[in-house]
């Protein structure tokens, strides 16, 4: 853009947005919070270990990455059998699991295991980076507050072997934070919103950045959403867009 450039018609335009969605396809995946994942679809909620920052991952279902132990996360659904035990859809879908064991989370049957994480080397062989833990959850709740056996959460958190005995305790907990919804509960959540903010004395980016309902790179995010240097700074009565999440108090 020319130096000299002027914006035309942005409080039109603010305006206009003010409200709208925020984020990857609300009907089909939900949203991502600060530390909550709202599964709507799927009658569905999960508190997830701090500093996750969440993405939907090949359409499929939720990614995290978090940066200060390079952990990952998936978390994904799959149509099973009515009577299929969650520990055979485990085994199925990880044939190289280790340590399984069972377990019940907020009433549902579920299986912990873990298994060597890799990746890609060097000509195409795969290489140990790690150690996964697993969860197979079976079921939400149905329509009518019954509890759904067609369908299996397949949680997977994935740390490095250096970090995997400090964290692995932060996965266990988020596992256990999983709980169904009922349809009236998970009819009530919103999709992240942005809300365009006026700028008070004293508000400074650091301090808006801080409110984002974000797992990481807030102040990232804040200045990628409104088109801001690295060193600018605020001004009093600035209109500047923010990301809410009305499903926390």
């Amino acid at each position: 853009l020319p130096a000299n450039y002027k914006l035309a018609g942005r409080d039109t335009y603010l305006k206009m947005i003010d409200g709208i969605a925020f984020g990857p396809n609300f009907r089909e995946f939900g949203a991502a919070g600060e530390r909550t994942l709202y599964l709507p679809k799927k009658r569905a909620k999960l508190t997830l270990p701090e500093g996750f920052l969440m993405v939907v991952h090949a359409n499929k279902g939720w990614y995290g990455y978090q940066a200060t132990t390079k952990s990952e996360m998936l978390l994904e659904t799959k149509s099973v059998a009515k009577d299929e035990d969650p520990e055979e859809t485990l085994r199925t879908a990880f044939p190289k699991a280790r340590e399984i064991e069972k377990m019940t989370i907020n009433g549902l049957t579920a299986y912990t295991a873990t298994k060597a994480w890799t990746k890609a080397g060097n000509w195409g062989q795969k290489e140990n980076i790690g150690t996964e833990r697993l969860f197979v959850i079976k079921g939400g709740l149905g329509q009518d507050g019954s509890t759904d056996k067609r369908t299996a959460f397949i949680l997977r958190f994935m740390a490095p072997t250096e970090q995997f005995d400090a964290v692995d305790a932060s996965f266990k907990k988020a596992a256990q934070t999983f709980t169904p919804l009922s349809t009236k509960q998970a009819n009530a959540i919103q999709p992240l919103r942005v809300k365009v903010h006026t700028v008070k004395k004293g508000e400074t980016v650091e301090s808006l950045s801080a409110k984002l309902p974000f797992g990481a790179m807030k102040k990232e995010w804040f200045q990628a959403l409104n088109s801001l240097y690295d060193a600018e700074t605020l001004k009093v009565g600035q209109k500047v867009k923010l990301v809410v999440d009305q499903n926390t108090p």
